[in-house]
């Protein structure tokens, strides 16, 4: 894959080309900046298929760059930050892979292997274009999931609960329809905006806005609008009647 590697950093961009070099011969370097004006002439030169994009540059940021590159933007796009809280958080919401420096060899290696195959489904372009959306709303109202069947974007506002499935998830939206994803609840827990979302057992998550009724049957039971049912524990039951009395 022809790649080009932006970061206004010197030691960091000879780290990554180094990693990339030893260990990633898949990878074809054909240049280098550290700007986002510098970054655009040469990606519109060269016509890159990769691109490892630092966020913050020496003018300006990663998501400058893409929006100025707009439909020229590559297919293919593995960002890299510090730390930077709401950029990771919409890259967790868009399935976006990202490297935090410092950048550790063996995750150079797994995005490598990743953007590969995401080439060969020519998937991607549309998680980034999401990712810009989030960014310029400065919110998060869709998420990007992976699932077998491929990328799924839903709406927050559609996903009325979530179950734990052991490692897996599954999650039930619109009108009786479902998908499994390959990550555990307790991650959606701390991705999703507990505003929104309540846990209200171990192996259940709720999207409060589908709540109807709050149920003594059973020990304690959630009737959600669409007629599902989904247990609370006594813990949780006491939160829950707070939040419902606060809102």
């Amino acid at each position: 894959m022809k790649t080009i590697l932006i970061d206004d950093e010197p030691d960091a961009l000879s780290t990554l080309q180094s990693f990339l070099n030893s260990y990633c011969p898949q990878i074809d370097i054909i240049g280098h900046a550290g700007g986002v004006q510098s970054a655009l002439h040469l990606i519109h030169q060269q016509q890159p298929e990769l691109l490892f994009l630092d966020i913050q540059l020496e003018d300006g940021t990663g998501f400058d760059l893409l929006k100025l590159l707009g439909p020229d933007a590559p297919q293919q796009v593995i960002f890299m930050t510090a730390f930077d809280e709401f950029a990771i958080k919409a890259f967790q919401y868009n399935a976006i892979d990202y490297l935090l420096k410092p950048i550790n060899p063996d995750e150079v290696i797994r995005v490598v292997q990743k953007a590969i195959k995401q080439q060969q489904l020519h998937q991607s372009k549309q998680q980034t274009d999401h990712l810009l959306e989030n960014i310029q709303k400065k919110k998060f109202d869709k998420i990007t999931l992976t699932s077998q069947e491929g990328l799924i974007v839903l709406k927050l506002a559609d996903i009325q609960y979530l179950k734990s499935e052991g490692s897996y998830s599954t999650i039930y939206y619109g009108v009786g329809e479902k998908v499994t994803i390959t990550k555990l609840l307790k991650e959606f827990e701390d991705l999703l905006p507990n505003t929104q979302f309540f846990r209200p057992h171990q192996s259940y998550m709720i999207n409060l806005d589908y709540i109807h009724k709050v149920l003594k049957e059973e020990g304690g039971m959630i009737l959600l609008s669409s007629g599902a049912k989904v247990p609370v524990s006594r813990r949780k039951k006491e939160q829950l009647i707070e939040w419902l009395n606060r809102n």
